[in-house]
């Protein structure tokens, strides 16, 4: 048995901390097999929408809806590191409503990961490439810089105010 029962006359006898501490211990075994059940899962599904991207780029006609969402798919896994699939996967995809919605899951990464240059910088050249085929996104990516910059500066006016709140 993983998990042991704890009788509400052991709870009494035993301090709160030690009883935290055996429920803990005693769940340790279930959370860490869950844990690498998701990595080995989220690796397997990483290399299944691989092998399937490379094989729809070999033949994109009828397939940028497919394409499409096979680069994103793989973009949200790790953004980190299959960035370079949705770069490689643009010049294929010429559906005006999919490079829009492409431009908008950039301004999304952007936004979310503000503070970690590595991860927007390629989603900024996505922007830069893209806006230029839309009339009313003219310069969009100096509206995307000056909202960066008023998310940093209200994200560490919050920081802030927060760490006062502690002192």
């Amino acid at each position: 048995m993983l998990v042991k029962n704890i009788s509400p006359t052991e709870v009494k006898d035993t301090d709160d901390a030690k009883c935290l501490a055996q429920m803990v211990s005693n769940f340790m075994p279930i959370i860490i097999e869950a844990f690498l059940y998701d990595a080995i899962s989220q690796k397997n599904l990483i290399r299944i929408f691989e092998e399937k991207l490379i094989k729809l780029q070999k033949n994109p006609t009828g397939n940028e809806f497919r394409l499409f969402l096979i680069a994103l798919i793989l973009v949200d896994l790790d953004v980190k590191n299959n960035m370079h699939y949705l770069t490689e996967t643009l010049p294929l995809i010429k559906k005006k409503v999919l490079r829009y919605a492409v431009i908008n899951k950039m301004l999304l990464i952007i936004m979310r990961n503000s503070d970690n240059q590595t991860l927007i910088s390629p989603a900024k050249e996505i922007v830069k490439e893209l806006q230029n085929e839309f009339k009313y996104l003219k310069h969009l990516d100096q509206r995307v810089e000056k909202e960066m910059v008023l998310k940093n500066l209200r994200d560490m006016t919050t920081k802030q105010k927060n760490e006062k709140d502690y002192i």
